[in-house]
């Protein structure tokens, strides 16, 4: 009886060894870089894995008739809004980027605090070239805390542009930036 409780004891230990090992090796294999793949018909990037589906907090909108938000996601510190708008034959990234500022100025923001922070074209390793613009917003709820924005403008081909949003509180902009970076360097135009 006792040998049987000992080999019982030495099953039970080996077993709980292997479900450790067991687990480990797929944490380190399942996800190796830790991120997940967006992918829709024209654009794919990558984005953390602990990101899920979010209504965001307050964010800048691209808006205009012909933009339609097609996505929203967050993991409580940093999150990605993306706009599409599928009409977009005659407008440029310079254009789009330019309606999307006068609207935020139309709103007032920039009087209650917000700011143009940066403004760039950049060019990832994809070829992909987009407007770039970071602007800072302080909460409309609560004037103590300031919301920082790092936008792409791009276009996936002459009918199709996006606007990317990250964003996240001042606070977290290593974050944000974090993000914003693993997103663009990843970002591809589907063909």
């Amino acid at each position: 009886m006792i040998m049987i409780k000992r080999l019982d004891l030495s099953l039970f230990f080996g077993l709980l060894i292997l479900m450790i090992v067991v687990s480990i090796s797929g944490c380190v294999h399942s996800n190796s870089n830790g991120t997940q793949k967006y992918n829709d018909e024209f654009i794919s990037f990558d984005y953390p894995s602990d990101f899920q589906y979010t209504s965001g907090h307050y964010h800048i909108e691209s808006g205009g008739a012909n933009w339609r938000n097609v996505l929203m996601i967050g993991n409580g510190k940093v999150f990605i809004s993306i706009s599409k708008n599928e009409n977009a034959t005659n407008l440029t990234t310079s254009e789009a980027k330019e309606k999307a500022e006068k609207r935020i100025s139309e709103k007032d923001i920039v009087d209650k605090g917000g700011k143009y922070l940066s403004d760039t074209r950049k060019t990832n390793d994809n070829g992909v070239e987009a407007e770039s613009t970071i602007t800072s917003i302080n909460d409309p709820n609560n004037q103590n805390v300031v919301y920082k924005y790092i936008t792409y403008y791009f276009k996936a081909n002459t009918d199709v542009m996006y606007s990317i949003i990250i964003y996240g509180n001042e606070k977290n902009f290593v974050d944000v930036q974090s993000v914003a970076d693993t997103l663009f360097n990843s970002l591809k135009i589907n063909n």
